[in-house]
């Protein structure tokens, strides 16, 4: 049996046809998957687990994210936090130790640490923490008012006042 020109050509039609189809298919897939699974997608995933304070699903969003922004201090103050959250201090100091010296989040992660160190009542450290807060943003209340606390409550109030009148000029 014979095929003329006219068949050939519908039958190639008829499969380019499908084939399109398969293709169009195929970046449709390809569009929604990316867009799904968007950096801007996934923070707002992460978001929305930390404000509905589902931690151990924060916790392993969070983990994925500064595996691939390691240099994202916001997302390991936010690891950090989930881990506290949960108990995980451990954890949680490692998290805030890998943000940055010149990231923003870095006075943030000192003072969180020094609350976990005056936990553990390790106020040296606590202390350490709570001072390279203040020097590094010198318009923060908390780490000076954590501080204050700290060094009231090992009885040096010769040096509390000082950065009492800090945080009264602030």
């Amino acid at each position: 049996m014979t095929i003329s020109p006219l068949q050939v050509r519908v039958r190639v039609r008829s499969w380019l046809r499908v084939l399109g189809g398969a293709i169009l298919a195929g970046l449709a897939a390809l569009v929604f998957r990316y867009r799904a699974d968007s950096p801007e997608r996934r923070w707002g995933a992460i978001e929305t687990a930390i404000g509905q304070r589902r931690w151990p699903e924060a916790a392993s969003l969070l983990r994925p994210w500064v595996r691939t922004h390691s240099g994202d201090g916001r997302a390991w103050l936010k690891l950090g936090a989930v881990l506290a959250f949960e108990g995980r201090d451990d954890e949680a100091l490692d998290a805030y130790g890998h943000v940055a010296p010149d990231d923003p989040a870095r006075p943030t992660a000192l003072t969180l640490s020094g609350e976990i160190q005056i936990k553990r009542h390790r106020l040296i450290e606590a202390e350490r923490a709570f001072r390279e807060a203040a020097a590094r943003a010198p318009s923060a209340i908390d780490p000076r008012r954590r501080l204050v606390y700290l060094l009231m409550l090992s009885q040096r109030q010769d040096e509390a006042r000082p950065i009492l009148w800090d945080l009264y000029c602030l």
